[in-house]
């Protein structure tokens, strides 16, 4: 903790000041074992890049998924992303609630497409 901090935490009644300080060591004790298991995490084709807000400042982090496979659901639209040695990447998808549905593929960008259902408007965004 800081001086300035540390001054404004002593006008605070006693049990205050364990209380904040038992909270910083709590953080600081989940952020080092967090810090230990993305460090120990082993790589893999599939991948999430996010932010963490746990410091000042923010900091990147890579966190590995395990497989071959991935799926996921998004507004009523169902995705797998299959990796196959030997042939690439495979994408299937599909509407959510129906076997066989209309899902729009829309290219957006040089290399970038949207996946949605017709009663969606999208492009405006």
């Amino acid at each position: 903790m800081d001086t300035g901090k540390m001054n404004d935490l002593t006008k605070l009644p006693k049990w205050a000041q364990a209380h904040i300080e038992a909270l910083h060591r709590q953080r600081d004790t989940a952020v080092a074992k967090l810090d230990e298991y993305l460090d120990s995490e082993t790589e893999a084709n599939f991948y999430q890049d996010d932010i963490l807000c746990d410091e000042t400042p923010p900091r990147f982090v890579k966190r590995h998924i395990q497989g071959h496979r991935i799926q996921g659901e998004f507004e009523g639209v169902t995705f797998t992303i299959l990796l196959r040695k030997g042939y690439g990447v495979e994408i299937n998808y599909g509407a959510l609630e129906r076997h066989i549905g209309d899902v729009i593929l829309q290219p957006y960008t040089f290399q970038g497409i949207r996946l949605f259902l017709p009663e969606k408007t999208h492009g405006t965004d």
